[in-house]
């Protein structure tokens, strides 16, 4: 069970005083922050809440100039993407939006029936957290083989006889490994540049360290550790240390080796670039030879943020990320090549699918805000959901989502699904030893 939070101390008016000053001596000067970091101060702040009015709504009938809806490519019929145990069904009568500012960019309100969602969010904490692949935890904490849900999914429905596991860090505090001190503080910027016929394979070969355990960690139990869970890993492992993907394992153990991306998720990210119609494609891309070869599940509490970035680690550019949103509503922001100049703001809500590709591919964007209180319905406890959710599912089926539910009332969960080589480059890696 969840321990209750320490009573928090008033500070006294002199410490009030001081963190002003240190917050107004923090802030730049007018005119210096750049465009897109002042937009997303504006969804940071807490105290006022944020203005709204500027994002971009596709659910309203009137939108801003520049957004133009295009009918979905022939799909007057539900598609499957099923491998035995997963059914993730796109909805039918669907349109693609795309923002004449941001050449690439696609969304797809409401691609996944409510339905394909819950079960997704099922499979996304049941099976995709577990080995092998990674997640933030695992460089930290012993986690249970049995996986972090498993042991939270157990307590909630058997309390009385399933305690809450404790889980302790690998590293205590009075045990710090010299190796920690030996680690460079800041963070390199990667910027590999696409494979082209010809380049070196140093920069693919080069090896690159583990990240450190903190040695700071107390034990904590399942039921808090979970909501500190922030992404998990698919299929080629991404290195966050240094923002770039662990192409040493493929040469040193041949590409066989490499973690898939789920079946059914690969085959759903590309029935997703198939409704979108080929005239709105970017020119000189290719959609059809997609390869689904690695992938990020984003887990968001209310008050995470993921700030501006570029997308710059993977070794093709001409083929898009697709990206699938769940739970709580977010306000995402599409910027350009620079940071100079301001973003645009869209919702995302649970069941849109984003296609990021073109010039959008290397654009900075970013996750602000969390909606609060914009969990849908059908998300929610069973004993809330409107007669359609209720008509097409099973009480037992109603009864296996409410521990679904108690997490996702606080959370945002989004995958996102990329290539990261070139057409036939892994076929034709051989193995090398590491330099």
């Amino acid at each position: 069970m969840v321990q209750a939070a320490c009573p928090s101390i008033e500070p006294s008016k002199s410490a009030r005083k001081k963190l002003l000053k240190a917050k107004l001596k923090a802030q730049p000067a007018p005119g210096t922050r750049c465009a897109f970091r002042q937009v997303e101060k504006d969804y940071l702040t807490r105290n006022p809440p944020p203005d709204y009015s500027h994002v971009i709504d596709f659910s309203h009938e009137k939108l801003p100039d520049g957004v133009v809806a295009s009918q979905a490519n022939g799909l007057t019929y539900s598609t499957h993407c099923d491998d035995g145990r997963h059914n993730s069904q796109l909805n039918v009568g669907l349109f693609v939006y795309t923002i004449d500012a941001h050449p690439g960019l696609f969304i797809i309100p409401d691609a996944l029936s409510s339905n394909s969602q819950r079960d997704f969010i099922k499979s996304c904490m049941r099976d995709m957290t577990l080995k092998p692949n990674l997640n933030n935890l695992d460089t930290h904490y012993d986690l249970p083989n049995e996986g972090l849900w498993y042991h939270y999914e157990s307590h909630f429905r058997d309390p009385a006889t399933r305690p809450d596991t404790v889980v302790k860090p690998l590293c205590l505090a009075a045990q710090v490994d010299a190796a920690v001190d030996k680690q460079p503080t800041s963070r390199k910027l990667v910027n590999d540049p696409p494979i082209t016929s010809g380049t070196p394979v140093e920069v693919l070969r080069s090896k690159k360290d583990p990240a450190q355990a903190s040695t700071s960690l107390k034990p904590l139990p399942v039921s808090e550790l979970l909501y500190k869970l922030r992404w998990t890993n698919l299929g080629l492992l991404y290195h966050w240390g240094t923002k770039s993907y662990h192409y040493e394992d493929i040469f040193q153990n041949g590409a066989e080796s490499m973690i898939k991306v789920p079946t059914y998720l690969a085959a759903l990210s590309k029935n997703i670039l198939d409704i979108v119609p080929r005239e709105l494609i970017p020119p000189m891309e290719t959609w059809s030879d997609f390869q689904p070869e690695s992938g990020i599940i984003n887990f968001y509490q209310l008050k995470d943020t993921l700030m501006g970035h570029i997308d710059q680690s993977e070794l093709v550019e001409d083929k898009p990320l697709v990206s699938l949103s769940f739970g709580h509503t977010t306000v995402f922001l599409i910027g350009h090549k620079t940071r100079d100049v301001a973003p645009t703001a869209i919702y995302l809500r649970s069941g849109d699918a984003l296609i990021m590709s073109g010039a959008c591919r290397r654009a900075y964007h970013g996750v602000p805000r969390i909606v609060e209180g914009s969990l849908p319905k059908h998300l929610q406890h069973s004993t809330d959901w409107d007669n359609s959710d209720r008509e097409t599912t099973t009480q037992e089926q109603r009864d296996d989502w409410d521990v679904f539910a108690k997490y996702m009332s606080t959370t945002r969960i989004n995958v996102n699904i990329r290539q990261v080589f070139p057409r036939d480059y892994l076929s034709s890696i051989s193995k090398l030893s590491i330099v």
